[in-house]
């Protein structure tokens, strides 16, 4: 064999082996999907399974201190690592590393949304007058400049329909803010959203008297029913609302499943959504049928779990909201429940508050809520649950929620598997409080038996496989003055902590990045932390100043406009300022709250430089010895 052909079998060899490393390498690279303050991970190495551990540091990018972060659950049905990391500061990047029990690892970025975005200057479309006539939003902007549909500077606009047209506003554009106005009256929804659009920021409006009383019409609405699905739906930013009375209300349990009006319906939607410091309501009696909800809860809905994302679709962000007023579920999170994360509510008089019925691909992170009293209908005396459990499988995480109920009105259970077996559950640190300490603040009535219940702070039964038992390493308390529980309707503030001398304070177990900045020896059970601010729940929590102009520019036309800041008679500026229970997230001056457009995904496919170059290094030696 000459030295030619041995050099060219060497070199095919070479680039085989290159290609097969560059494969490897990139299908093992962890992409990461963010919004303002969370960042889910995903992440398939070789050698995952559920005994080798993947442990998560994160620090933004320049600091030189790591945080821990909670690990990755992984899902042996298709061999990845998911999760997410939450408390973080928007429009900052930062460095994540992952490890496996096995020494594997890898490192790399990602930026959260940036809450303030540029207007573009020629998309500004200020309303003049009062109308009577469907808003159309048809004119896109981009992710360097949202077009803007929003009063004229010191004007208040309501538009009102009168229920004689199908919306009260109907999008059909994408990168585009609607913020400011008073909407009502629409025959069926008040924002209707078309299944493609996307990027669509809904903020500081009034969303009233709407519907027929049929099924499933939410004030904002996208997609079409059960079996429709809509990838294209997706980053609809929903903040600082005041979504209350539907024109007709839905019927309570004593007549069947209730059936009629709900506050979000975005059904099978892309995911990737933010609902925040709203506020959910009706003081006319017309209940909510769900407050949040809508979408496939079972693949058998539609035939295939990957359509099937169900409500509120993946890697979305539900928090900071005041709900209330619904026969059923405050928030329906039934289908994928893939890295969705529901932090900080405040929900009552509801049947319900929270469900994960067929969570099928998880996790899905319930944490910090706080749940008020509740509500059965025609007369009967209290609700059912704090959460209601379902079939799918995927992992559910239920950390430090707070029911402290008011006796006769509170819910019969805590975590409850009313939906079916209660699959693939954790709990910790959670204050279960239910109504009498014969209730149950926790049941399983059999199936699945795949849970994690403990460590929690309860007052009535854990049944598990229906079998009554006694958590080894969860507190019972009996003292009713045990905690705090103060929620002021009008200002949006709660103060929900524990007693210095209760047995649940300074008794938690520790959740790197869900209890990082407790006050005491240790952080306390439940929502809040005793020691620190009240939470705050609704269209005024945690801003600074209120909102203020901001000046924004396009790229297209390098021109500069000052944006006005308008509000609606529901967004008063609060007297107080506090930071979000257990988190190093800091609020920020509100000022044109618009999400930076979906950043790429960026995995690890810097970590291949020095595999390449070691390979090149080895492939010289091998060919000047052949030369």
């Amino acid at each position: 064999m000459t030295k030619t052909t041995s050099v060219k079998i060497v070199i095919i060899l070479l680039l085989f082996l290159l290609s097969n490393i560059v494969s490897v390498a990139q299908a093992a690279a962890p992409s990461a999907i963010v919004t303002f303050n969370s960042i889910g991970i995903y992440w398939s190495p070789d050698g995952g399974s559920s005994s080798n551990i993947c442990s998560v540091r994160y620090r933004p990018s320049g600091s030189p201190t790591w945080k821990d972060g909670y690990p990755l659950w992984y899902d042996a049905r298709n061999s990845e690592y998911r999760g997410s990391l939450i408390y973080l500061t928007a429009n900052t990047t930062y460095d994540i590393q992952l490890t496996l029990n096995s020494s594997t690892s890898a490192t790399f970025a990602a930026t959260t949304w940036d809450e303030n975005f540029p207007v573009d200057p020629n998309k500004i479309h200020y309303l003049s007058a009062n109308s009577s006539s469907t808003l159309t939003v048809s004119d896109s902007g981009t992710a360097n400049g949202y077009a803007l549909y929003a009063p004229e500077p010191g004007r208040n606009i309501t538009i009102d329909v009168q229920n004689s047209q199908s919306y009260v506003v109907h999008v059909s554009a994408s990168y585009v803010i609607i913020r400011g106005l008073n909407l009502t009256g629409g025959i069926y929804t008040v924002v209707y959203l078309g299944s493609d659009v996307h990027d669509v920021v809904i903020e500081n409006n009034e969303l009233s008297n709407w519907g027929t009383g049929a099924n499933f019409q939410g004030a904002i609405f996208g997609g079409g029913n059960y079996g429709q699905t809509n990838p294209n739906l997706k980053c609809i930013i929903v903040q600082r609302n005041k979504i209350y009375n539907p024109r007709y209300g839905s019927n309570d349990w004593s007549t069947g499943h209730p059936s009629g009006p709900q506050g979000i319906v975005l059904f099978n939607s892309g995911g990737n959504h933010v609902f925040r410091y709203n506020e959910f309501y009706s003081d006319n009696g017309n209940y909510f049928n769900d407050v949040l909800g809508a979408g496939a809860n079972f693949e058998t809905q539609c035939g295939n779990v990957q359509q099937c994302t169900g409500f509120p679709g993946p890697d979305t962000d539900i928090y900071g909201n005041y709900l209330a007023n619904c026969w059923d579920d405050a928030i329906e999170a039934d289908g994928q429940g893939r890295n969705v994360r529901i932090w900080e509510n405040y929900i009552e008089k509801t049947f319900v508050k929270i469900s994960h019925a067929g969570n099928y691909i998880g996790p899905l992170y319930i944490f910090r809520n706080v749940a008020g009293s509740a509500d059965r209908g025609s007369g009967q005396v209290g609700g059912e649950s704090f959460t209601k459990g379902g079939d799918g499988g995927g992992r559910v995480y239920v950390f430090h929620n707070t029911m402290l109920q008011p006796g006769a009105l509170g819910v019969r259970a805590g975590l409850a598997d009313s939906g079916g077996d209660m699959s693939n559950v954790v709990s910790r640190n959670n204050i279960l409080q239910t109504r009498t300490s014969s209730q149950r603040s926790v049941q399983d009535t059999g199936g699945a038996q795949d849970y994690d219940i403990d460590y929690d702070f309860y007052n009535g039964r854990f049944t598990l496989n229906n079998t009554d038992v006694i958590p080894p390493h969860s507190i019972k308390f009996t003292d009713p003055g045990f905690a705090m529980q103060s929620f002021d309707r009008t200002t949006g503030l709660g103060s929900f902590y524990l007693s210095s001398t209760s047995g649940g304070y300074d008794k938690a177990v520790s959740l790197p990045n869900f209890n990082d900045n407790y006050a005491g020896l240790a952080p306390d059970m439940g929502a809040h932390e005793a020691n620190t601010q009240p939470m705050e729940f609704g269209v005024n929590a945690y801003l600074v100043n209120g909102p203020t102009p901001t000046t924004t520019t396009s790229t297209t036309t390098q021109a500069t406009t000052t944006l006005p800041s308008t509000t609606t008679s529901s967004t008063t500026v609060p007297q107080t300022t506090t930071t979000p229970i257990g988190s190093d997230w800091q609020p920020t001056t509100e000022t044109t709250t618009v999400k930076e457009p979906e950043k790429p995904r960026r995995g690890t496919g810097y970590l291949l430089i020095p595999l390449i170059v070691g390979f090149l290094m080895v492939a010289f030696l091998i060919l000047r010895e052949i030369l």
